[in-house]
């Protein structure tokens, strides 16, 4: 471990791949060598982080390849399934709001990321973009961050599906 990261390394515990077969070893950059740790998301959390990443991809599915299809229509016509997703991305807040110990520092970092003084500099000051950086690092946040993606996404999707629906136009493109 490096850091709070694990280091990936080779067979033989070299930091490195081969150019060609046979030929000298190239030294990889550092971060392609670190994963992130998961040691602060607790395992409620990553199985809640695969059930927003992975369902509703079968939403989609339904809503792109068959949107006239009765099942798809009374699928997707109740709010449940944006609501589910909501539901999931509340409950990983909470999850991870009570057990990271770093919710201190990534809140702080939050701030630096809407800091008001940055609009009096848009060109020159990128300290917030450096700010969502380190919180991306932050394996609690990434949780938060894509799961609230995840839903405004569904929240969205199915909103231009009902719409075009309504409209009769197509819209699996959008």
């Amino acid at each position: 471990q490096v850091g709070g990261f694990q280091a990936l390394t080779g067979s033989s515990g070299s930091r490195c791949r081969p150019r060609s077969r046979g030929g000298p070893c190239q030294a990889l950059p550092e971060v392609g060598l670190l994963l992130a740790s998961l040691d602060p998301t607790p395992t409620v959390v990553s199985v809640a982080f695969n059930v927003i990443t992975f369902l509703p991809q079968y939403l989609w599915l339904l809503m792109v390849l068959a949107p006239d299809w009765s099942v798809t229509k009374k699928v997707m016509q109740p709010i449940w399934p944006v609501l589910l997703f909501s539901a999931v991305h509340i409950f990983i807040v909470f999850n991870v709001a009570s057990t990271n110990s770093d919710n201190l520092s990534d809140f702080t970092e939050l701030a630096k990321v809407f800091d008001p003084k940055v609009s009096l500099n848009l060109l020159g000051d990128f300290s917030p973009q450096a700010s969502m950086m380190n919180l991306m690092k932050s394996p609690g946040f990434v949780s938060e961050e894509w799961s609230h993606v995840l839903a405004w996404d569904i929240f969205v999707g199915r909103w231009i599906y009902l719409d075009g629906q309504r409209r009769g136009i197509f819209t699996s493109h959008s």
